[in-house]
């Protein structure tokens, strides 16, 4: 008796899922269409209307410590960009450290949101600046929204601070921690990195404050460092800083030094056409570094209305205050 045959089992394919480098380079491409439709805006509704100087009472030290300001930040965007283009050639393809600068470049469309829902931060109008792009940002809401400003260098452009700030946490965190604990990883280095990265913070931003190119509206006084005056610096606002514009993406960053190319956001990047890899790892950066970048401005908003934060009494130069 001949046994009939099995009946052939059909094999359902496994359904395919986006790898973490594509669905971050998604989240990247939807970040630059809001910035394309913010930016165009302004510019078709002619908001674009470069401003310097004008007849403020400051004394001659503080404008040259102001166009100095400036200056450092235009050498530090030049030499960033050339020492990019170098360490591009020499590897022969776009690195990692290049996909994060043009993210933080293009990161600018982001300043307003420093100042949702109420005065966060205060620009100096002696800078060079213009009317804000804010009241085109789908969402965006702020108190006489129509007479604020962004300054080019010192917001804008000045986001490229950055990439600076991930190379000083890296090189901070290797001098103070890993040299003495070259094994620690995990949770541990997480919390001995973010330790790091905010107490270095707080001497680079009290410098930066101090040249009178910005201020912190309003504050918590118990949680800040003279409270009530113009250079008040509140240590919540500092350590949010330091923790979404530098210390998530030195994480990453550090993630894809020691763990290799295909690590953290880029996570399946290999199974990317060759052709659109350097694509997606740039719009991967951009996801990563504008996630972050737009977190600062809801989270203070919330924090502020969570505790009635107090705004500072008088602003000496002529800030950014309607």
């Amino acid at each position: 008796m001949t046994a009939s045959p099995t009946p052939a089992t059909k094999t359902i394919p496994a359904a395919r899922t986006l790898p973490p480098a594509v669905l971050w380079a998604a989240l990247g491409t939807i970040y630059l269409l809001f910035a394309a439709w913010a930016m165009g805006q302004w510019i078709v509704f002619g908001r674009l209307d470069l401003r310097a100087g004008g007849d403020y009472a400051l004394s001659n030290d503080r404008k040259a410590v102001l166009w100095a300001a400036q200056g450092a930040i235009a050498v530090a965007i030049a030499g960033v960009i050339t020492w990019n283009v170098r360490q591009c050639r020499r590897e022969r393809r776009l690195t990692f450290d290049a996909a994060l600068t043009i993210a933080y470049l293009t990161a600018l469309w982001i300043g307003p949101v420093m100042n949702l829902g109420q005065h966060g931060v205060l620009y100096n109008r002696y800078l060079i600046h213009t009317p804000s792009w804010g009241p085109y940002i789908p969402g965006w809401r702020s108190p006489a929204g129509h007479q604020q400003i962004e300054t080019v260098l010192c917001s804008g452009l000045g986001f490229i601070a950055g990439i600076v700030w991930i190379h000083v946490i890296a090189t901070a965190i290797r001098l103070l921690v890993l040299r003495h604990r070259p094994q620690l990883t995990g949770l541990r280095f997480v919390l001995a990195a973010t330790a790091t990265a905010i107490l270095i913070s707080l001497p680079l931003d009290a410098a930066w404050l101090l040249t009178g190119a910005f201020a912190f509206a309003d504050s918590l006084p118990a949680l800040t460092l003279f409270a009530d005056q113009w250079y008040q610096l509140p240590l919540y606002k500092m350590a949010l800083t330091a923790i979404l514009l530098g210390l998530v993406p030195y994480l990453v960053w550090y993630s894809q030094q020691t763990r290799g190319p295909e690590s953290a956001i880029l996570r399946g990047i290999g199974n990317v056409p060759r052709r659109a890899r350097t694509t997606v790892q740039i719009l991967a950066a951009i996801g990563l570094v504008h996630s972050c970048l737009l977190v600062f401005g809801p989270v203070n908003w919330l924090v502020s209305l969570a505790t009635h934060g107090q705004t500072a009494g008088t602003f000496p130069f002529p800030f950014d205050h309607p």
